[in-house]
């Protein structure tokens, strides 16, 4: 009865950390964001470029919604920060909701 009892909680402690473990990795990939490649946008290194006026919003890091990745790549220049993609469409600020 006693090993059943251990061996079940063992189970539980082991199932409790693996959880833990991939909700971790996911809030830390969502923190982190996925790199954004901004050298098809500009031709020289730091400086901002024109960008398409084609509108496929995208979050960034800074909890940005930048119509673009052309527009979050100038972000990066003019703001002097490494901005990621956080998700694709708008931004939800806190007490909001996208319909």
């Amino acid at each position: 009865m006693m090993k059943s009892a251990v061996l079940a909680f063992l189970a539980l402690a082991t199932s409790t950390w693996a959880f833990s473990v991939v909700a971790n990795q996911e809030k830390l990939n969502q923190d982190n964001g996925t790199e954004v490649n901004c050298t098809e946008y500009t031709k020289v290194r730091n400086e901002t470029s024109a960008c398409p006026r084609n509108l496929n919003p995208i979050c960034g890091t800074d909890q940005n919604t930048y119509d673009n990745e052309c527009l979050l790549c100038n972000a990066q220049i003019e703001k002097q920060q490494d901005i990621r993609k956080l998700h694709d469409g708008k931004c939800e600020k806190p007490g909001t909701h996208n319909n």
